[in-house]
């Protein structure tokens, strides 16, 4: 029988707990401490760059919800770009 691989961790999970609902990651329960910058901030690189750097330095969040169109991604039907978008660093 194979090892498992250390570096293959499990998929995230949600779990029933009374009246709650906890999100498990590797085995136990994860607080999510979420941040969301100005809607506005995915449309220009620098900015978002910046909201990074603020919500990184104040040290109190573990996920950001970014807002992203579609017609950024796919500015013409089935031409999908991800590189000149800023995604390719």
């Amino acid at each position: 029988m194979r090892k498992p691989d250390p570096r293959i961790r499990p998929f995230p999970i949600w779990r029933s707990a009374g009246w709650a609902t906890q999100l498990i990651v590797d085995g136990k329960p994860f607080l999510i401490l979420g941040a969301e910058p100005p809607t506005s901030a995915p449309s220009n690189l620098e900015y978002l760059k910046y909201m990074f750097s603020v919500m990184t330095d104040t040290g109190h969040q573990n996920t950001a919800a970014i807002a992203v169109g579609w017609n950024w991604i796919e500015p013409e039907q089935r031409q999908v770009r991800f590189q000149d978008r800023g995604c390719d660093d």
